[in-house]
């Protein structure tokens, strides 16, 4: 399984590269919240991070930003809209939005 991480992170900087943002969609629908933290975490460029935690589903972001290391979740907080970081907290368990506060 981190072989195919491996590549998919490869893929997935690829994809950014060439501004393909359906495909990095679609490879991320069949990923588990904690590999697609994993990938986020290789990747650079704070608008590039941004962009792929944008492209997540709803439901499933919240469930991401909890595995991502903290200066990530800052990174993707100064960048969001006031909705959409009130979107994360409503999906966020209590002691993930009290952590996030902090």
């Amino acid at each position: 399984m981190e072989e195919r991480i491996e590549e998919l992170e490869v893929k997935i900087k690829e994809l950014l590269d060439d501004k393909k943002y359906h495909q990095i969609r679609e490879l991320l629908m069949d990923l588990n919240e904690a590999d697609i933290a994993e990938i986020i975490e290789t990747i650079e460029i704070k608008e590039d991070v941004v962009r792929v935690f944008r492209l997540l589903p709803k439901d499933s972001a919240a469930d991401v930003f909890s595995y991502i290391p903290v200066e990530y979740e800052q990174m993707i907080i100064e960048s969001l809209t006031m909705r959409e970081i009130g979107q994360i907290m409503n999906d966020l368990y209590s002691d993930d939005a009290v952590d996030m506060l902090e």
